[in-house]
């Protein structure tokens, strides 16, 4: 679990709420449970610059929804092993109404002192 802020689409005011989060790299990819017509979905859909909050710290990044994704084999990357994959798949379905995959390029700093 983790933050990720958005720019609301009406108010212009940064908006932030909770999310699972899987990492793969220097992408992070989250569940719109909602679609992208409502919430922090219809944000991103707006405005997809986003920042998410990781190891306490604030990482800009670029959100992508990705209508195309298979969301519930992405939802199984959550957790790892069999049980607890299958225990956060039936959460994600039991709060889904209309779920999209949402990928966000990290900008990570990759430079080194």
């Amino acid at each position: 679990m983790t933050e990720i802020e958005t720019v609301g689409r009406r108010t212009g005011l940064t908006r932030r709420v909770p999310v699972a989060i899987t990492y793969d790299g220097d992408e992070a990819w989250v569940i719109a449970q909602h679609g992208i017509d409502t919430g922090w979905g219809a944000n991103i859909s707006a405005t997809p610059k986003v920042r998410i909050r990781r190891r306490g710290e604030w990482i800009d990044g670029q959100a992508e929804i990705m209508p195309d994704d298979d969301v519930p084999a992405r939802v199984k990357t959550f957790a790892s092993g069999k049980i607890r994959s299958a225990l956060t798949a039936s959460a994600f379905r039991g709060l889904q109404t209309d779920p999209v995959s949402v990928r966000i390029r990290l900008a990570l700093d990759t430079s080194t002192d």
